[in-house]
């Protein structure tokens, strides 16, 4: 699902939700864009390939790589993927491999793969390990640059995993004395170069064996959780388990050889994050994409192994934080931190060299390094002057689409409005759906805006009465796992939840509010919801509920107006649309029109909508002559008209 948010000076929010891919993908219209490499997962292994390799082997437009090592059975082999053996390592003359800078039997064997993708021209490499099975069709990619939700802060630690639901955990490498400090909470939207990007892992995701040996695990994030970047100055450990590198950042995937094997990849990512600030690159996070189903650990030796991440990750973050260079290049920079590293025993000699090695392969790579940016300049770059008040919200698992209320949720997180904008609000519209502003204009923005209010919820309805109608064929999104048959069973039960809520944490809440003494159940009304609007002042609740029916997903054709109602204390509190039929759906079936012929029949009059419609659903752009009068009402509209 993709959301566009669009800020006004109004102080209106509009998302656009759609059922289209959710993130951009690395653009291929540059020249050698047909290499075979030019999206590489690169992955190392000592065992026969598990279900995880198999299922990344068989992703389309991406190449596996997989990196053996000396106790890889030599007889490994998988149908798409590149295997680079032991034997085949020795023979590819990189400095990175000469005089022992690269041990065997040591996890940054990966680093030999990181390369050989690079050489083989990789723009985008995404690293895992054979233990974390992807949940998804594919491997998305949030687009850089682009405008993105950057935590506002100042610390130099935030802790991401409580934006995800998880507040009680912290990620492996986290400093310990940070661990109680409470992590932001607000954002602000940006445009950002998320070079580096890390997407969590459920069941038993990466935290640290003080965790592991106290907590249990089966652990779930929040896998509708927008993505979050950090602002430069702010520090979050990152691992190499579900991790993507931007061509920007494929210099920085090199894993130390120094340091124990609990701690080689997070002083890996503390370095990198560093240097992206000096390239005008963040890091992200996002919604997890993987179950980790971890190989065999000791977890009392992971302890001892981890000591380091324990006892230097905070002197590691205020060494890293202080750290300055006047250097020219990002290759000179890349050594010279290695060096201070070296000196403040972060990273031992060998790590050092390891990294002059790696950027002269680099270099003869063909590797090309990001310019460093101006002394002074912004590291979140303003680089589209024409966007400057358009957002590109990313919505995750949203079922393509159908529970976009909780994506809606999520912008009203995101971008909170005070108290100084009392006429602000957030107006959701489908993928296929026109508006025209101009008789959008004499609305009332301070009540709910719900084209079926009159219709609908003025006549109280049981949740029972749309499980009939879907029983009967009637609704559009009958057959739907969310609609027909979540009504079955999950609007019952959040129904049914919501009626147990106690009276103080409902009334906490807000959702109460004016009908406390009434059944949920009540306030029930489905219809179309493919444009409607929600003041400020109801953002709070609504976004309580959303969370509610995410958990039980119900389709938002039965979940929005249950919310809406629910908000609202009396009708008078929904707008009355201009025209008498807003929605012009169910009015052309009526007319025995072709759904595919509704906007070249109806749309213009007069260069305005029909009957001055606040909007006009479905408009389906891939049909010709819908084109040709969409065109025609665009460059007609004009609120003089």
């Amino acid at each position: 699902m993709r959301l566009e948010l669009c800020c006004w000076l109004t102080q209106l929010v509009l998302v656009h939700a759609g059922s289209g891919h959710t993130l951009a993908r690395i653009d291929r219209s540059h020249s050698g864009a047909s290499s075979q490499y030019e999206n590489s997962i690169v992955l190392t292994t000592i065992q026969y390939p598990t279900p995880s390799v198999k299922r990344l082997a068989a992703l389309p437009n991406w190449q596996l790589i997989v990196v053996g090592d000396v106790k890889t059975p030599p007889d490994w082999s998988l149908h798409g993927a590149e295997f680079l053996s032991h034997d085949t390592q020795s023979r590819l003359g990189y400095e990175i491999l000469k005089d022992n800078l690269t041990p065997d039997n040591s996890y940054a064997r990966k680093n030999v793969g990181y390369l050989w993708a690079i050489a083989h021209g990789a723009k985008l490499i995404y690293e895992t390990d054979d233990d974390n099975l992807l949940t998804t069709t594919d491997i998305a990619v949030l687009p850089s640059p682009g405008t993105h939700a950057v935590y506002q802060t100042t610390n130099a630690t935030v802790n991401v995993y409580s934006h995800f639901r998880q507040a009680n955990l912290w990620p492996r490498g986290f400093p310990l004395e940070d661990i109680v400090k409470p992590s932001p909470q607000s954002f602000v939207r940006d445009i950002a170069r998320p070079l580096i990007q890390q997407s969590l892992a459920d069941v038993d995701p990466d935290v640290d064996a003080i965790h592991r040996l106290t907590q249990p695990l089966g652990i779930t994030f929040d896998s509708a959780a927008f993505s979050v970047l950090l602002p430069g100055g702010s520090f979050c450990p990152f691992n190499s388990q579900n991790t993507l590198f931007l061509e920007e950042a494929l210099w920085g995937m090199l894993i130390p050889v120094s340091t124990a094997f609990r701690v080689c990849d997070i002083w890996r990512g503390y370095w990198s994050q560093r240097l992206l600030w000096d390239i005008g690159g963040l890091l992200s996070f996002g919604a997890p994409t993987v179950e980790q189903h971890r190989n065999a650990h000791n977890i009392l030796l992971d302890f001892i192994d981890e000591a380091d991440l324990y006892g230097k990750a905070g002197k590691l973050v205020k060494f890293l934080a202080a750290w300055d260079s006047k250097t020219h290049s990002l290759g000179q920079r890349m050594i010279e931190l290695a060096d201070a590293m070296v000196t403040a025993e972060f990273w031992g000699q060998r790590d050092s060299s390891l990294m002059k090695a790696w950027v002269a392969d680099l270099t003869a790579a063909g590797y090309h390094f990001p310019p460093l940016l101006a002394p002074g300049a912004d590291s979140q770059l303003k680089v589209m002057e024409d966007s400057k008040d358009i957002a590109w919200v990313p919505c995750t698992n949203a079922s393509g689409g159908q529970l976009m209320h909780k994506c809606l949720g999520h912008v009203m997180e995101m971008y909170p409005m005070t108290d100084a904008t009392p006429a602000g609000g957030y107006l959701m519209i489908g993928d296929d759906t026109i508006f025209d502003n101009c008789a959008m204009q004499g609305m009332n923005r301070s009540k709910i805006w719900y084209q079926h209010a009159h219709h609908h919820l003025a006549t109280i309805r049981q949740y029972k009465d749309l499980q009939r109608e879907a029983a009967a064929g009637h609704w559009h999104w009958n057959t739907s796992f969310n609609g027909g048959k979540a009504l079955g069973l999950e609007l019952h039960d959040a129904v049914v939840s919501l009626n147990g809520l106690s009276r103080t944490a409902a009334e906490k809440q807000g959702v109460l509010a004016g009908n406390a003494n009434n059944d949920f159940a009540a306030y029930y009304g489905g219809g179309y919801t493919d444009f409607f609007y929600v003041p400020s002042r109801y953002a709070s609740q609504f976004i309580y509920l959303a969370y509610h029916f995410f958990e039980h997903p119900v389709h938002h054709e039965a979940a929005i107006p249950f919310i809406l109602r629910i908000l609202a204390t009396g009708l008078d509190e929904f707008e009355r649309f201009h025209a008498p039929i807003p929605h012009l759906w169910l009015h052309l079936q009526q007319k025995g029109l072709q759904v595919a012929d509704e906007p070249a029949s109806v749309m213009l009059d007069g260069g305005r909508l029909m009957n001055n419609s606040v909007f006009v659903h479905p408009v389906k752009l891939s049909d010709a002559n819908v084109r040709e009068h969409f065109v025609q009402w665009w460059l007609h509209a004009s609120c003089k008209a």
